[in-house]
């Protein structure tokens, strides 16, 4: 269809068709009245402006160390155990290998990688986790991976200028604390114990009129340690009403120790609770950048209004529709995990090391020694691992992360 030819029949009918008055030229109007034509004028030329200087400068600047992988040393090779990313080493099972590659075929085919993607392809990702999870009654929000949702969550609920505050234990998942200190957002902190595991009476304890949002990651990233089923629907009862819940469940599907309370049931404990979860441990699906949060709807809509239109790709929404309408494979994965998680701390214990009980997919260590020079020998045998805590902290300076 040539689109020119509409154009200007368009124009001729807006300028040529109308009545007199609705003629937009201004000579048009003046002819149409009886009045002289407007005389042309020149612009007068704009006074010089002083310009800002040339070097680009932040809006604020934060001190923070900003969450990556392992930067690469070129004096070590690169490693061939990558143990710093909390991966699934195992990827997803041959019959989804599969599946996912058919899929990914048919969206390529299609002639729509020039559009936008479509609001139907998030809709229907949202209603398969929906049914998968079994919460009829709570919204699903879509985002680039949880980090996307951690940073919509605090922009959402947490207004620094207002004084509100950010409650989490100490050390958590980075993305927490680096967005927060980007929005300028005080950080309040409960010191975590390798010997006693999550603070939860200090995060009760912490609590005050300005704290807006209270972050719980259970199991916790970086250490591992996990909240039981029962202590947890106490916690989350006892929470003052007023703060926001972020309950950050990425590594839910490793735990083996006990059956986790069901969604439902969490979001119908409190009123004001988000859940985040993740597509990129258990499932297997890191590089599609696949996250969801679970909220009651008057919440969701609350988030809703943060989020970043089109952040999620076309092929990434259809790569996961077909993941999660798979055949399950998580328990799999999860008693596999357990297995080898139970060997590795043995072995390691049997070297003499403190290992936290873990039900992640990772192991929290404490090499007795400078963190930097167990990293940097273990680089040497190809190995990357992740140091807890940059500097060394009173907490124990020889915890590294090995996933």
């Amino acid at each position: 269809m040539r689109v020119a030819p509409l154009f200007a029949a368009a124009h001729r009918r807006l300028c040529l068709g109308g009545a007199p008055s609705q003629r937009n030229h201004p000579a048009e109007q003046a002819d149409a009245a009886g009045l002289p034509p407007p005389q042309a004028t020149q612009p007068s030329s704009p006074s010089p402006m002083p310009m800002p200087a040339a070097t680009p400068r932040a809006r604020r600047t934060v001190a923070m160390r900003p969450y990556a992988p392992a930067p690469p040393d070129e004096a070590l090779p690169p490693p061939r155990v990558v143990l710093d990313s909390n991966e699934n080493p195992c990827g997803v099972p041959a019959s989804l290998v599969t599946a996912l590659a058919q899929s990914c075929a048919q969206h390529l085919a299609l002639p729509g990688l020039h559009r936008y993607p479509a609001q139907d392809a998030e809709r229907q990702l949202r209603e398969a986790l929906r049914l998968r999870l079994d919460v009829a009654g709570a919204e699903v929000l879509l985002g680039s991976g949880s980090t996307q949702l951690i940073d919509v969550l605090l922009r959402a609920f947490v207004d620094p200028g207002a004084g509100e505050r950010l409650l989490l234990l100490d050390p958590s998942f980075m993305a927490f604390g680096n967005f927060a200190r980007q929005q300028g957002i005080a950080i309040d902190t409960v010191a975590w114990s390798p010997h006693h595991g999550l603070n939860l009476p200090g995060l009760l304890a912490t609590v005050t009129p300005q704290t807006q949002m209270l972050i719980l990651i259970n199991p916790n990233n970086p250490t591992g340690d996990h909240v039981p089923a029962a202590a947890l629907r106490a916690f989350l009862a006892a929470v003052p009403a007023h703060v926001v819940v972020v309950l950050d469940q990425a590594y839910v599907e490793y735990v083996t120790d006990e059956i986790e309370p069901p969604c439902a049931e969490l979001l119908d404990l409190r009123e004001n609770l988000v859940i985040l979860r993740t597509l990129s441990k258990a499932w297997g699906l890191s590089g599609l950048r696949l996250g969801y949060a679970l909220a009651r709807p008057a919440l969701a809509a609350l988030i809703r209004q943060q989020l970043t239109p089109y952040s999620l790709t076309s092929l990434s929404l259809a790569l996961g529709l077909t993941a999660v309408q798979h055949p399950p494979y998580l328990a799999e994965v999860g008693a596999r995990n357990g297995a080898a998680r139970a060997q590795m701390r043995a072995a390691l214990v049997d070297l003499g090391f403190f290992v936290v009980p873990s039900q992640a997919n990772f192991l929290c260590v404490d090499f007795r020694r400078d963190p930097a020079q167990v990293e940097r020998a273990l680089r040497r045998c190809e190995i990357s691992i992740r140091p807890l805590f940059e500097p060394p902290g009173p907490k124990g300076p020889g915890f590294l992360e090995a996933t």
